[in-house]
Parts: C-alpha cells; structure tokens; sequence
C-alpha cells in the first residue's frame, strides 16, 4: 500500500503535501489493482484535470469493470488520458503521434516531430510533449521521449507501412541516408553523417520492419546499404539484417551492395573469416555470366574516389584491364585489406 501511495502522489501532485483523505485514496488504488502503470496513468489524468479525490472516485465507480490486468494497458484509462489531448487535434492524430513514439525503440527526439505539425495542433508542441508527459503517457529518457511497454503495445501501428505519420519519418531518415551516402572520411558530408550515433538503433529497427512489409521496395534495400555504410564509418557493430539480405534473390539490384557493406562491418569486429566469404559473394554476383567487370565491382562495392583510385594503384592499372581471375582476387585482396585497416 505504501509503494502505491508513493506511485499516486508523484503524479497526482496537487495535494501532495495534504494526506489527511488517506482511507479515500487507498480504496482508489484497491479498485487500480495496485497497478503501477494504472495507478500513474490515473493520478496522471487526476492532477491534469484537477480532479479531487470524490471526482477521482465517482469516474471509478462508472469505470472499474473495464479496468485491466496489472500486465495489461489498461483501455479505459488510455482512453481518458487521450480525452484530456483534445485540444491537439483528433483522437485519430493524437493517436497516431504517439503510434510514432511507440514505434521507435528509443523513442524519438521531439525536434524530429516538428514536420508533423500540420495534423497535431500547430505551434503547441512543446505544450503537447508536456501534455504527454504530465498524463504519464511518455517520459523523458537520454534526450528522446519514449513510453512504458504496456504503452508501447498499445499504440504500436497496426501497419507501419501505411502509418501516415511513420512514412514521413522514414522519409526523412533515407533521405539523410541518401545524402550521406557517398561520404568516406576527408569527404564533404563524413562529420554530417554522425547524424546516425544516436539512433542507430531506431533506423535499424525501422529498415528490420520495413525490409518486411515492403520488401519490393529497391529504396528500402538502398536504404539499408546506405545504413551499414554509415555505421562501418562512424559506429561499427552487427546487424540484425543479415539474414534477410542472402535470401535476396541473387539478381537482386541491391544484394551485392548490401553484402559488400554487411562484410566491411563483420571486418570491422574482427570477424575475418565471414568478411571474406561475404565479398566472395559479391563478386561472384558482380560477375554475371561467369565475368567481373571492374566497373560493375567498384559500383556494386561503394568504391569511388579516393577508395578506387587506390583499387586501381593495388591493381598496376590506370584503366579497367581485360577480366581476368588475377585482377578479382586482386580487387578481393585489397577489399579485404580495406576492411582490416578501416580504410
């Protein structure tokens, strides 16, 4: 009961220091199932709506049949906290904006919700993020705003693929991808490219949904080329993309592309033996009818500039020669060499 009392009292902060109806609140947290997430969620509405305790049980009484599970969202309070958000916008975009936070493992940096403003009230943002958080819907963590689980499942869309909020999200993540695609270190474009340290973990997740339901999609694969790219230069790790990228069909525009980056970054961590089995692929897939020619290598691998000048040094050529198994493995040596000294 005292757990309880704490949870109510750090959202429901109006009467914080007056705990003189004590017997009234602790019939409030029975009907919650001294449910923290219930008890936060309601407290949270409570003190938004200056709701005194008689208010606080008279809701309760008309509601405690639809009441959840301590290990469920709880319907009916989800539903009141959104009543509180009207003056946002419709429940439909309201619902929808969260659906964006739910959907993101990190959350999202609020900043990167400024395009959205059309549908969810215009210039009120920093009030709604507010909002959001008095209600104890979000929360505050590491600079992004992010839920509870139990929330988390509750607003997650449905189908991301048509979430209209969640397209122009991802919209703005390839188009930064995109953009920074080309850019090794001493390139215009490498310092911007850091733009994906802080949420590597979010554009993972968005291209692990996305290379699912909408997997004809050459963007998304494009996508996510760009994306290990980016993390080879700037925040090496693994990926949980692999898998999918070899059960890409191998005439596929963007399998060898893809397997090209997922081998720099199994280099990278010092996982040689899949690093070279990996650009083996990708120069057999270059190779088409039993050729490779070097300009198809060095397209399907990334390589320009600087990258295949120095190709073409380790190949004793100034020009693309005949097609020959020296010149392959040649190419594959120095990849391999490239990925060991983090070019």
């Amino acid at each position: 009961m005292e757990a309880a009392r704490e949870t109510f009292y750090r959202a429901y902060t109006h009467r914080d220091g007056d705990r003189s109806d004590l017997v009234t609140v602790d019939n409030i947290l029975k009907q919650l199932k001294f449910s923290p997430l219930q008890i936060t969620l309601f407290a949270g509405v409570a003190h938004h709506n200056n709701w005194d305790v008689a208010e606080q049980c008279q809701w309760l009484r008309r509601h405690a049949h639809r009441l959840a599970d301590n290990d469920e969202c709880p319907e009916a309070i989800v539903r009141l906290s959104l009543s509180s958000l009207q003056r946002f916008g419709s429940e439909k975009d309201v619902r929808a904006l969260l659906a964006v936070i739910a959907f993101f493992p990190q959350g999202i940096v609020e900043d990167k919700l400024d395009c959205l403003s059309a549908r969810v009230h215009p210039g009120k943002r920093k009030e709604m993020f507010e909002t959001f958080s008095s209600l104890s819907l979000t929360y505050r963590s590491d600079g992004f705003t992010t839920m509870e689980e139990p929330l988390r499942r509750y607003f997650y869309p449905q189908n991301p693929k048509f979430a209209p909020f969640l397209t122009e999200i991802k919209n703005e993540y390839f188009g930064l991808l995109l953009a920074n695609d080309i850019a090794g270190p001493g390139e215009p474009g490498f310092e911007a490219a850091k733009w994906i340290i802080p949420v590597d973990v979010n554009v993972e997740h968005l291209l692990d949904i996305f290379t699912k339901v909408d997997a004809e999609s050459d963007r998304v694969w494009r996508a996510c080329a760009d994306f290990m790219r980016h993390l080879f230069y700037h925040k090496p790790r693994m990926v949980a993309l692999g898998p999918k990228i070899e059960a890409l069909p191998d005439d596929h525009p963007y399998k060898p592309a893809c397997l090209f980056q997922l081998s720099r970054l199994f280099g990278a961590v010092g996982n040689q033996v899949e690093s070279k089995r990996l650009l083996a692929r990708v120069l057999e897939l270059s190779g088409g009818e039993g050729t490779t020619s070097l300009p198809r290598v060095y397209a399907f691998m990334g390589l320009h500039g600087e990258e295949m000048r120095h190709v073409q040094e380790a190949l004793g050529i100034s020009e693309p020669l005949g097609d020959t198994e020296e010149q392959v493995q040649c190419l594959l040596d120095f990849a391999l060499r490239s990925v060991r000294s983090d070019d």
